[in-house]
């Protein structure tokens, strides 16, 4: 695609795109973005070869130090009325169809808290992308900007452009349907949130959650195996590692799904574990330990993920773990184990860092 197809695509005129000061190459075309006084700050690429074979470039380039600046303003910062969009385009697009409009530079969801300070005593309609992250712009947006207006684009429109491009008239577009947040939000639920009743239940058919150890551990969530002091929690977990990984019956009884199996075990040195493994029989290829667990801490103080949780996540994958045995709780928790805050953010941070297991 060069430079005048993508200009035609989106419903904009040449000569209006070179009046604002758009230029393109065979590869990029460029978007000044301007101060609020319209001074020229950098230059905004968008990769016009985005998505053909071989084109491994990102969709955009921007320039090193650049941030997410809200784009337009210098030309709306004047006016009454204004149309918060998703990109720079679409805010082109209203501007030239005659509509005063702004966006982020940085998409959807990096709207800052303090441009909201700057459209105080403005009258705010928000018309973002016709899909999912659209709907996760608006509703970020509505919480920054309560008083804005929504207006809801039809179904198959997927942005400004296309709406136009359609041949949609401004006429229509202002005509549009629009929401206030209350209404907005209550149209637009996410579906998580959705209710099932118990005739729902009865009509529909749910997947059954597998076993990694038949009735006794599922394929995914958490199980605790606590009792005193040397009793042989770690044994218990140790034989349970082994038959996931040999695919052979629990206690010669409980059936297994074979898989993958991480130990974490920061309480026992490698001389033990070694002699635990060896007493065992244990020398499957597919039970992985921690060469430095002394190193490992899945969270900070602030409940942020350690980097050496973040590139374990990646080695889960890498290895496609099903299984990870923690030994023990209280070695990874950080804070206490008898603070409720503590431990949520132990669950917290198990979830998003290794989910489905």
């Amino acid at each position: 695609m060069n430079g005048e197809t993508y200009l035609q695509t989106h419903g904009i005129a040449e000569q209006f795109a070179l009046d604002q000061g758009l230029a393109w190459t065979d590869e990029y075309l460029n978007i000044p973005i301007k101060d609020e006084d319209g001074e020229l700050l950098f230059l905004k690429a968008r990769n016009l070869k985005y998505g053909d074979e071989g084109n491994t470039a990102p969709k955009y380039k921007n320039p090193a130090g650049s941030t997410a600046t809200l784009f337009n303003w210098h030309l709306a910062k004047e006016a009454l009325n204004i149309f918060l969009c998703e990109g720079e385009m679409d805010a082109l697009k209203l501007t030239e169809e005659g509509i005063p409009a702004i966006s982020s530079t940085g998409g959807a969801g990096t709207f800052k808290p303090d441009w909201a300070d700057l459209i105080k005593g403005k009258n705010l309609w928000i018309c973002m992308d016709n899909d999912p992250a659209g709907n996760a712009g608006t509703r970020s947006l509505l919480e920054l900007l309560p008083n804005a207006t929504v207006v809801k684009l039809p179904e198959g429109a997927k942005d400004i452009c296309e709406y136009f491009s359609l041949g949609c008239t401004k006429k229509e577009f202002l005509a549009l349907p629009t929401f206030n947040k209350e209404n907005w939000l209550i149209n637009n639920r996410p579906p998580e949130y959705d209710l099932l009743s118990a005739e729902d239940y009865k009509n529909k058919e749910f997947a059954i959650h597998p076993w990694l150890i038949e009735n006794i551990i599922y394929s995914e969530g958490f199980a605790f195996i606590y009792g005193a002091e040397g009793t042989g929690k770690s044994y218990l977990a140790l034989s349970m590692a082994d038959a996931i990984a040999s695919g052979t019956p629990w206690l010669d009884k409980f059936p297994t799904t074979k898989g993958n199996v991480l130990f974490l075990d920061k309480e026992n040195p490698h001389s033990l574990i070694k002699k635990r493994l060896e007493g065992l029989g244990m020398d499957q290829d597919n039970i992985y330990f921690l060469e430095h667990p002394e190193k490992f801490q899945l969270t900070d103080f602030t409940g942020e993920a350690s980097p050496f949780a973040l590139a374990l996540s990646e080695i889960i994958i890498e290895k496609q773990i099903d299984f990870i045995v923690i030994d023990s709780f209280v070695d990874l928790v950080v804070g206490s184990e008898n603070s409720s805050a503590d431990t949520q953010a132990f669950f917290n941070a198990i979830r998003e860092l290794y989910p489905r297991i």
